[in-house]
């Protein structure tokens, strides 16, 4: 069986590929009549599968291409209340809609991480957080 059949395993399991041997001595002579001579054979054991790796993948938000301000509305922002619960715990309500409170959020942040403290989510403001979320 190889690794790309449906072997009961998830698509995210790895396997050992390098296969274990077993020789094991055979008779010798049947048939024509011959002597004792000495042959081996050799089995090779199905590959084994290998625990996958522990480590969280890092996650790289989508905050979008527009700036982010109060009011603004949409999937960007969902992204930006996703990353603030993630870094933060602050525990928003991942709704789309970014008010005031959020807003003195991000103007903390953006104090805290050296950047301009506008409250606005512009280009540096996205990158920076991109970069933190991979730390």
């Amino acid at each position: 069986m190889d690794a790309s059949s449906n072997s009961g395993y998830s698509s995210d399991t790895t396997f050992d590929t390098s296969p274990a041997t077993i020789t094991v001595p055979s008779g010798g002579g049947g048939g024509g009549g011959g002597g004792g001579g000495s042959s081996t054979s050799t089995t090779t054991t199905p590959t084994t599968p290998v625990t996958p790796s522990t480590t969280t993948p890092k996650t790289v938000y989508n905050f979008g291409t527009v700036t982010l301000r109060n009011g603004s509305r949409g999937e960007a922002v969902k992204e930006l209340q996703r990353f603030l619960n993630a870094k933060l715990a602050l525990g928003l309500v991942v709704d789309g809609k970014l008010g005031p409170k959020t807003i003195a959020v991000i103007v903390v942040w953006q104090k805290n991480h050296g950047l301009v403290p506008d409250g606005l989510i512009g280009k540096k403001t996205k990158a920076m957080m991109n970069a933190e979320a991979l730390k």
